[in-house]
């Protein structure tokens, strides 16, 4: 018969060790009255004493004395042996029982801790399905399987209504358009107005579309030059709109990344536009590379007001703006970032904020070379 209760178990573990202890404290018992065999028994040692002519009142009283001790004595080491011996026994069997009652525990509260919005297909499996705890690791499973299923949905749901809602939105602005050229008396600065509004809708449609792709996980096989990516990167700019510096030495020209040149374009530039939105004077940007061991770190740093250390995990999430109306102002909409964080993660590195720089912003972004 099979024993799926943690609480039966623990109570034949219980009764064997009563069962045990009463056994050992017999074994023990008999072993001293019998004093293995060898010698006359405690007992008979008192009657010797008694019998003995040679011995005066005085002598046996001392020598009863004396033999009391000795019994008292070997009763109490035979007892803490006896203890010992249970001690060690209960231990063990406790431990081989919780041990394989309590895995699955451990593995549960290992995943926990691995799991996130970007990773919730871990599960566990059990030993047994029935006991307490293969049952809350099995309710666990079901449970995380059915928030991905509703986050599946959700992704889905953003993806097909942003694709739903672009198609009309491309025929309003045409709509718009038309109507500054067909009416003359229509005020110019309001259709400007009002397509700013639309290209504002259109540009976070295409947000949408391109975290619904990286949420995909796809997996990358290009591989290219990061020297030559950032040199491509940099000539979308003029240098009237913002000084970009970069001279990487020659140990990089030879360096290569794997992940998606479309996608890497994207991250940088997301940082480079930032600068060009919050610098109020002409933005400069620097860009530095690095090797740390077998990772490449690009260091991109403008010379603006810089963001407070507190704000360096915030402006990671979606949706995040640090200054609502400066926000409102520039048409950020709190997404630049979280993308570029996700490209770089997708890639297999790293964001983060340089909080010690006191020149501007600074974005530490560590990549894996690529090797053949």
């Amino acid at each position: 018969m099979k024993i799926n209760s943690i609480q039966t178990k623990i109570l034949i573990l219980l009764s064997a060790f009563a069962f045990i202890t009463i056994s050992i404290n017999f074994l023990f018992f008999n072993l001293f009255v019998n004093n293995f065999k060898e010698g006359p028994r405690p007992f008979e040692n008192v009657e010797n004493i008694i019998l003995n002519p040679a011995l005066t009142p005085w002598e046996i009283r001392e020598q009863i004395r004396l033999e009391r001790e000795s019994y008292q004595q070997s009763i109490v080491y035979l007892s803490v042996i006896s203890v010992m011996v249970q001690f060690f026994v209960f231990a063990f069997g406790a431990y081989l029982i919780l041990k394989k009652s309590f895995t699955p525990l451990e593995e549960l509260n290992k995943t926990i801790k691995e799991i996130n919005d970007l990773n919730l297909k871990a599960k566990i499996i059990a030993t047994s399905s029935t006991d307490e705890i293969g049952q809350l690791v099995e309710n666990f499973n079901k449970m995380i399987e059915r928030i991905q299923n509703l986050i599946d949905k959700e992704k889905e749901f953003i993806h097909n209504i942003t694709h739903e809602i672009k198609t009309p939105l491309s025929a309003v602005r045409a709509n718009i358009e038309s109507l500054g050229i067909l009416n003359a008396d229509i005020d110019k600065e309001h259709i400007k107005e009002v397509l700013n509004s639309v290209d504002s809708l259109n540009n976070l449609i295409d947000d949408l579309l391109l975290i619904s792709q990286i949420e995909k996980k796809p997996v990358f096989t290009e591989k290219f030059l990061i020297v030559d990516r950032i040199k491509k990167i940099i000539g979308f700019y003029s240098k009237k709109v913002v000084r970009i510096e970069f001279n990487p030495g020659k140990e990089f020209f030879t360096v290569l990344v794997k992940g998606s040149e479309t996608l890497f374009d994207r991250a940088i530039q997301n940082i480079i536009d930032n600068s060009i939105k919050y610098v109020s004077t002409f933005p400069e940007v620097l860009i530095l590379l690095k090797k740390i061991g077998d990772q490449l770190q690009i260091t991109i740093t403008d010379n603006g007001a810089g963001i407070l250390a507190e704000e360096s995990e915030n402006i990671f999430v979606r949706f995040y703006r640090i200054e609502k109306s400066r926000s409102k102002k520039t048409g950020g909409r709190g997404l630049g970032l979280s993308i570029t964080k996700e490209i770089i993660n997708l890639m297999g590195g790293e964001i983060r904020l340089d909080t010690q720089n006191l020149r501007g912003s600074s974005f530490c972004i560590t990549l894996p070379f690529y090797k053949e």
